[in-house]
């Protein structure tokens, strides 16, 4: 047993109802943080309930933004996990089990049009919030969309694809993503998560609202980089009719609206136009 996890451990064994917990792995992310299971003791033979406890090394990660974006969205209505308890000094959390099946899986034996729907209706209302009284979110400014837009060519195309991209090439990139930077900046500011995809929201039962999870780097910026989010990571979308897309139009705002048919010009007879699309 690693030191973490024995600090871990003895740490959620402290905590009432806890005393014979045995954290099990779930899973990682791209992070430093860890997650376990573990079941809250029940006397009488009553099943017992699961929760996650996250390991969040405080050398490498800051749990303050997701303690304070969790308890604010979760007043008011989002379905990220409860915290029942938490030491921010070393790192962990215990928190409210939202399960196992990601929207991901469910999407390849369920109704896509219904999943996708609420997806979409949630990541409006995420839209709508305010900010944490005790943590004014970060700018979605042009320093972090310039990082993000970087990744399009520097993993998507170079690292991904094996594609050498030739001066014009990067040229062209270079006039789209300023089209993109121009627009962005134009728009109102909304709540953004940045990362509201299929793998961090999770399907529960009897329950048609999903599950988010990995919410701790939302910002405030422009709403269009959120458009394609649901979609992102998996293939379902494509050629989809289904009156759900419309729900894509609240993240439209007029600014942003030329910048699609604008970056499909640009990079038509490029090679890139058909991976335009999924950076769009």
């Amino acid at each position: 047993m690693d030191n973490r996890l024995q600090l871990l451990t003895r740490w959620v064994r402290q905590i009432p109802g806890f005393s014979a917990a045995s954290p099990t792995p779930v899973s990682g992310d791209a992070s430093f943080r860890r997650y376990f299971r573990v079941w809250k003791d029940v006397p009488g033979g009553q099943p017992a309930p699961p929760f996650i406890v996250m390991d969040a090394p405080p050398e490498h990660e800051d749990c303050v933004p997701f303690v304070a974006i969790a308890q604010h969205w979760h007043q008011h209505g989002i379905a990220v996990p409860a915290i029942a308890a938490e030491d921010l000094e070393q790192g962990f959390l215990l928190l409210e089990d939202l399960g196992d099946l990601l929207m991901l899986t469910a999407l390849e034996q369920g109704d896509v049009d219904t999943l996708y729907r609420a997806a979409l209706n949630e990541l409006a209302r995420i839209a709508g919030l305010d900010d944490p009284a005790d943590y004014p979110l970060p700018a979605y400014d042009q320093a972090l969309l310039d990082r993000e837009m970087a990744l399009f060519p520097d993993w998507l195309l170079e690292k991904h694809l094996r594609l050498e991209l030739d001066n014009q090439e990067r040229a062209l990139l270079d006039t789209a993503f300023g089209l993109l930077r121009e627009s962005a900046l134009a728009q109102p500011e909304v709540t953004v998560h940045r990362d509201y995809h299929s793998r961090n929201l999770l399907v529960r039962d009897s329950q048609t609202v999903p599950g988010v999870i990995d919410f701790q780097d939302a910002v405030r910026g422009p709403p269009s980089p959120m458009m394609p989010s649901p979609c992102s990571k998996t293939a379902t979308c494509a050629g989809r009719n289904s009156d759900w897309q419309a729900g894509w139009s609240i993240f439209v705002t007029p600014a942003s609206r030329p910048v699609c048919t604008a970056l499909m010009q640009i990079l038509s007879g490029s090679g890139l136009s058909s991976w335009a699309c999924s950076a769009i």
